[in-house]
């Protein structure tokens, strides 16, 4: 009963995969905002992430908010002032 509990909790629905792999970032909900650690320390590697309100461009009215991740501050911040200054969605490959 014990192993059948844990493996009906551990399961994931299956998510059906996009058909069109092109992100289209909306707006910057939050950040920039440094990575930490389990600790709450900052990584020493100065990776840092926004909050985005993205869409899939095969399905752009169903949206969602996921963490982009940068390797520096810098260009975390030019991705956000390119959002912020854009009348469109800025469009990604994935």
């Amino acid at each position: 009963m014990l192993k059948w509990l844990l493996g009906f909790l551990n399961s994931q629905p299956e998510q059906p995969e996009p058909e069109n792999d092109t992100l289209l970032v909306w707006k910057v909900v939050e950040g920039p905002y440094p990575d930490v650690d389990e600790f709450g320390e900052e990584r020493e590697d100065g990776c840092v992430f926004l909050e985005v309100m993205s869409s899939y461009q095969d399905n752009p009215d169903e949206y969602g908010v996921v963490q982009m991740f940068f390797d520096d501050f810098d260009s975390c911040y030019h991705f956000k002032q390119d959002v912020d200054r854009s009348m469109t969605p800025i469009r990604i490959e994935l």
